[in-house]
């Protein structure tokens, strides 16, 4: 049977700019605009099932679709940590890391952030999601998340390197829909 997965990135916050993975940040007031739009479009839809990051940005976010679902709070759903990282823009991190920002940009599995998580790690949760959502009996399902969770989920569901995680500019307070089968997703929309 086939499943339509829709994975909504939280409302923008005002990170400005910053990496944000582990930091517990609120949605901002504009990012609730973003959310109002999207959240008349997924009520038509017919959400069965909602699994959300436990993360404030993202039960915010899922709380002001208003689906009339409780969303199950799942741990793995988590941004990346990025540890050290946190809170500061590419041009600092450039700045303070250069050789770890070299060894990152050459992406490997075995890559872990100065202070945060490891990549292989990461995929490790993003594996047990999907299982997750092979398991689940819902049709409809929504995933309340992080760009970096729907880009690498993206990779993983349409069977591409995780490496080409940045080929998807994943916006916020937008989703995207994949149409999964058994050998895999068919990718149907992009921030809509």
């Amino acid at each position: 049977m086939a499943k339509t997965l829709y994975l909504l990135r939280h409302g923008e916050t005002a990170a400005n700019g910053r990496l944000v993975g582990s930091t517990d940040m609120a949605v901002a007031e504009h990012g609730y605009v973003q959310l109002a739009q999207t959240g008349e479009r997924l009520r038509r839809r017919d959400i069965s099932a909602v699994f959300c990051s436990p993360m404030l940005r993202c039960r915010q976010s899922a709380e002001f679709l208003q689906l009339s679902l409780d969303p199950v709070i799942v741990d793995d759903l988590r941004e990346m940590d990025f540890g050290d990282w946190e809170n500061k823009s590419f041009s600092e991190i450039a700045e303070l890391w250069p050789s770890e920002v070299a060894a990152w940009s050459n992406w490997s599995e075995q890559f872990t952030f100065p202070g945060g998580e490891n990549i292989g790690n990461f995929l490790c949760r993003l594996q047990k999601v999907q299982e997750c959502i092979l398991q689940c009996e819902a049709e409809k399902i929504l995933l309340v998340t992080h760009g970096g969770v729907i880009r690498h989920l993206l990779c993983l569901y349409l069977n591409l390197s995780p490496a080409n995680y940045l080929l998807f500019d994943i916006r916020p307070g937008r989703y995207s829909t994949l149409s999964l089968h058994s050998q895999g997703g068919v990718l149907t929309s992009l921030n809509s």
